[in-house]
């Protein structure tokens, strides 16, 4: 029998019996583990780079989907360049990235009139890209911290 735990936590375990040093059996067994009720595969992290980051939050306020708009995304491209939205604008600049910091350079954006809340939110993520100092990835959530840590906007990676 092979039991794989975190702490206290039992995440997987063998459901088949695999005789070993008995009976013939052999000294060495190919186990299969199965996950334990309810427990989740922790995802890997997504990557910073070439992902389809979706803008989830704002400064702590949640960015809506409107109808008939683009989804408010980040895109961050190999060639250290970036696209944004939050529905209405287009904005692209550059970045640079050393270690799990980042700075965001201004770029352009159209400039076609946004309705309320979405030209509040596209200064807003204006105001986030060039205040970010840092970014975290867990799974497939990442955060844009300010230089004290600080969250500015978080977001969810979406694979089409």
């Amino acid at each position: 029998r092979a039991t794989v735990t975190q702490g206290d936590k039992l995440l997987m375990t063998t459901d088949t019996a695999y005789p070993v040093l008995s009976r013939g059996a052999g000294t060495e067994a190919e186990m299969v583990l199965r996950m334990v009720g309810g427990s989740e595969m922790t995802k890997p992290d997504s990557d910073f780079v070439n992902t389809y980051w979706k803008l989830v939050t704002l400064k702590g306020e949640e960015v809506p989907v409107a109808n008939e708009q683009k989804e408010p995304h980040v895109i961050l491209r190999n060639d250290g360049s970036y696209n944004a939205t939050v529905g209405c604008n287009m904005i692209r600049g550059g970045y640079e990235v050393n270690g799990a910091e980042v700075g965001f350079q201004p770029g352009a954006m159209t400039m076609m009139a946004c309705q309320p809340p979405y030209d509040r939110h596209e200064r807003a993520l204006v105001g986030v890209l060039e205040g970010a100092a840092s970014y975290g990835i867990s799974g497939e959530s990442m955060e844009l911290l300010d230089a004290n840590g600080g969250t500015l906007a978080t977001f969810r990676a979406v694979y089409f």
